[in-house]
C-alpha cells in the first residue's frame, strides 16, 4: 500500500502538464512582483527555485525509471526538459539579484 502511494504522488508530481503549469508560474510571477517591490520579486524568484529544483530532481528520476517503455520515456523527458528550463530561469533570476546594487 505504502509503495502505490509512494508511486501515485511521484507520478502525480512528474507529470508533464504539472511542469508546464509550473513553467508558466516560474515565468510570470516572478515579474508581476518585481512591479510591486523588488525584494519581493527576490524572495518570490528564490522560492520558486527552492520548489523547482525538487521538481527537477523528481522528473529526472522518473526518466531514468522509465527506460523499458518508449512513450513514457518521452513524457519524461519532456517533463524534464520544462523542469530544466524553469530551475535555469529561475536561476538566472537569482544571479541578477546577486549583482543588483539594492541601495535605493
Amino acid at each position: 500500500m505504502a509503495k502505490q502511494i509512494t508511486s501515485y504522488t511521484f507520478d502525480l508530481f512528474s507529470h508533464p502538464r504539472l511542469h508546464q503549469i509550473w513553467l508558466i508560474l516560474c515565468l510570470t510571477v516572478p515579474w508581476l512582483c518585481l512591479a510591486v517591490d523588488p525584494y519581493l520579486w527576490a524572495l518570490v524568484s528564490l522560492s520558486c527555485f527552492y520548489i523547482s529544483a525538487p521538481l527537477l530532481l523528481m522528473a529526472g528520476l522518473k526518466f531514468f525509471m522509465v527506460r523499458h517503455d518508449p512513450t513514457l520515456r518521452r513524457r519524461a523527458r519532456r517533463a524534464t526538459f520544462t523542469a530544466l528550463f524553469a530551475a535555469v530561469h529561475l536561476l538566472l533570476h537569482l544571479l541578477w539579484v546577486i549583482q543588483t546594487d539594492w541601495r535605493f
